[in-house]
């Protein structure tokens, strides 16, 4: 097995599984399942280690035990499913027994979770495109690229149209 083919690489890819993935938390790593629609064939794995769990040495331990926990479960998950596996502190300490058990318990609670949302017609991965676009653009304010706006406005005037409507209702404007 190539490793690489079941690996989130780009940031929109671990993005996209933590927001809008099933979360199932254990006492020491959080899985996000995410099942996608755009027909990729087989599941993807992220793993993230933060400095919060120990120095590089301790993370690269930590994610090495992981991937391989994570080897086994490859076959048992959901066909185009993305995963993010967090670790949480404390987790270098864990013999490696407790650490499947965590693992396993984590991701199918999270496998059960997006399926049923799946089932339920929850939107999932692929088809989100749309509205995640309209979310980064209202965040970045490129939503009414062209135009300024002081605020809300009915549609089809102008913002000036509307400056000197709410000007005029004030009171005591002349």
């Amino acid at each position: 097995m190539t490793w690489s083919r079941h690996r989130l690489r780009t940031p929109e890819q671990f993005r996209t599984a933590t927001r809008r993935g099933a979360r199932a938390a254990r006492s020491h790593v959080v899985a996000h399942l995410v099942i996608r629609t755009d027909g990729e064939p087989g599941p993807r794995v992220g793993f993230v280690v933060s400095k919060k769990v120990g120095n590089s040495v301790v993370r690269n331990r930590v994610a090495r035990r992981l991937r391989e926990i994570f080897r086994s479960e490859l076959a048992s998950l959901p066909a185009g499913s993305d995963v993010v596996l967090r670790a949480l502190p404390g987790i270098q300490d864990l013999p490696f027994s407790a650490l499947e058990e965590e693992v396993r318990g984590a991701m199918r609670s999270a496998a059960r979770k997006a399926e049923q949302r799946s089932a339920a017609g929850t939107p999932s991965a692929g088809s989100t495109n749309a509205v995640q676009s309209s979310t980064r653009a209202s965040i970045s304010g490129q939503e009414g690229a062209g135009r300024e706006s002081s605020g809300p406005t009915n549609a089809g005037q102008s913002t000036t149209a509307a400056r000197e409507r709410s000007a005029a209702q004030k009171p005591g404007a002349s």
